[in-house]
């Protein structure tokens, strides 16, 4: 199979990548969606000791999938070309490590858990365990369809599966009352998603086996997996000291608090990076395309994802109360913290995803080093002094800046994010993050008597009013400036909308 067969007939990369990701986005938003209804629903029917009992479950399946090399699918997305056995090739390994993970998780379940000191959690871990086998096998179909640039395609796919696990939990916890319910919804999500996947790849998919094809997707796929697992370790470990030194209700807490803030930055984090990784191929012998790509990339990403974390964090005595009820008080210092951990993680995401599209396999294993030194200072001073979960997410923050600082420097030593622009842009990004900040805690703090319908509707007003003036503030507001430049380049000059927008062409 050669790539004519495979790859999409030539057109604007700008286009491409914009239709992609507004694609994956009005995805996310249905997820964001559904994900706000079904937490505030379970976390009704279901106690912050089961919910702690699952994040336990979560991070043994994190970790399990890893070791599916499920990764193998980004190496079929970067190549330029390829074989008649290749598509065969990763079918054969998903299939092989995914089957032999689902295995081992069931077999070590009761390990795990004692590991956390949370028997509860073996069951979940075990159900986790066929989630995860479906969810591995579409990996390789699902990254067919996005090598075709079929992001609308993909993002319904995986969007509509999303949704229908969401359904089912909720569902099942109706009866349950117990977070069983929620792993159900995950086998339900993840054989949809394998079953769709596959019928949308079929005219690309292929059985049989290369050595040299294997060998070589399994080299580039267990490079990834080594340093997505040192990414694993670093979510890991707060949660792990929540659980063993003060009990599954506090690491329901946290699991909660860190849900709230980690789900739409894994949303948004996949929708830019789904859409540009592929797109990275076709450029990466181009620095001045490459460069404009990633900077450009960055800018937008901050500009528009740093204020809205900032706004959640000042409103989120309200957000916890809206989203968890009254019982999950204990929520709120943690939900502050974990948006000052996105906001340093989400551009480092986007940097990583750069490096291992270029092939940077070695710098992205050092950021991953750094990380981890960081974080483990932190946690041990932290023992050490005997301070509390508060104290240790104050350390994550510091370790995530810190590795951010030190990964955008070297981009920029190398010549492949523009200084100018980027550095520029987040101090103009940083100053609107703490403007929205104080306008949501102020409203929080000001209506904390109120009834929460008032409360909500107040700060989602606010919210509102904050983004309308980000996007219309392009004067001075970077990102918004950009969008508006790209957004002229792929909307037609006589769509009602551009001069609405007054959106100007790029120069």
């Amino acid at each position: 199979m050669d790539a004519s067969n495979l790859d999409a007939k030539p057109v604007s990369l700008t286009k491409s990548a914009l239709q992609g990701i507004l694609s994956n986005y009005a995805g996310i938003a249905v997820l964001v969606v559904a994900q706000i209804a079904a937490t505030a629903a379970t976390a009704r029917l279901i106690s912050p000791a089961w919910f702690g009992a699952y994040a336990a479950a979560q991070f043994a399946l994190l970790l399990a999938s890893y070791f599916t090399i499920s990764t193998i699918s980004l190496g079929l997305l970067r190549r330029a070309e390829l074989g008649e056995k290749t598509v065969g090739s990763a079918i054969t390994l998903s299939l092989t490590a995914a089957t032999l993970v689902m295995v081992l998780m069931w077999v070590f379940a009761a390990q795990w858990a004692a590991a956390w000191k949370i028997s509860s959690a073996t069951s979940l871990v075990r159900v986790l365990a066929v989630a995860l086998f479906f969810t591995s096998l579409a990996s390789v179909p699902i990254a067919l369809v996005r090598r075709r640039l079929r992001f609308g395609v993909a993002a319904v796919a995986e969007t509509s599966a999303q949704v229908c696990g969401m359904g089912t939990g909720v569902t099942v916890a109706v009866f349950t009352h117990s977070a069983i319910a929620l792993a159900i919804g995950q086998v339900v999500s993840g054989v949809i998603l394998f079953f769709w996947a596959s019928v949308l790849a079929r005219r690309d998919l292929r059985f049989g086996f290369d050595r040299s094809e294997g060998r070589e997707l399994l080299t580039y796929g267990s490079q990834l997996s080594g340093l997505y697992f040192g990414s694993w370790a670093v979510n890991a470990i707060p949660g792990w000291i929540a659980g063993r030194s003060f009990g599954a209700p506090t690491l329901g807490l946290y699991s909660r608090a860190s849900l709230v803030i980690n789900i739409p930055v894994g949303y948004l984090q996949i929708g830019i990076t789904k859409v540009l990784f592929p797109l990275y191929g076709r450029v990466r012998d181009d620095i001045a395309r490459t460069k404009a790509m990633l900077s450009e990339g960055l800018a937008l990403a901050t500009g528009f994802t740093w204020p809205v974390f900032a706004f959640v964090a000042g409103a989120s005595p309200v957000v916890v109360n809206a989203l968890l009820g009254a019982n999950w008080h204990g929520a709120i210092p943690l939900l502050r913290l974990c948006a000052l951990i996105a906001c340093g993680l989400f551009p480092t995401g986007l940097l990583t995803n750069a490096a291992e599209a270029l092939g940077w396999i070695r710098f992205a294993a050092f950021r991953l080093i750094v990380l981890l030194v960081l974080l483990s200072a932190a946690v041990g001073t932290v023992e050490l002094a005997g301070l509390g979960l508060n104290s240790l997410l104050v350390g994550v923050a510091i370790a995530q800046w810190l590795t951010y600082a030190i990964m955008l420097r070297t981009f920029v030593s190398r010549g492949v994010v523009d200084s100018r622009l980027v550095y520029r842009s987040h101090v103009a990004h940083a100053l609107g993050s703490l403007g929205a900040f104080a306008i949501a805690f102020g409203i929080a703090e000001l209506l904390a008597g109120e009834s929460l319908v008032v409360a909500i509707v107040a700060e989602l007003g606010a919210l509102t009013g904050v983004c309308v003036f980000i996007f219309f503030a392009r004067s001075w507001f970077p990102a918004s400036e950009i969008l508006a430049r790209r957004l002229a380049e792929v909307i037609p000059t006589s769509n009602p909308w551009f001069a609405r927008l007054r959106l100007k062409p790029a120069r």
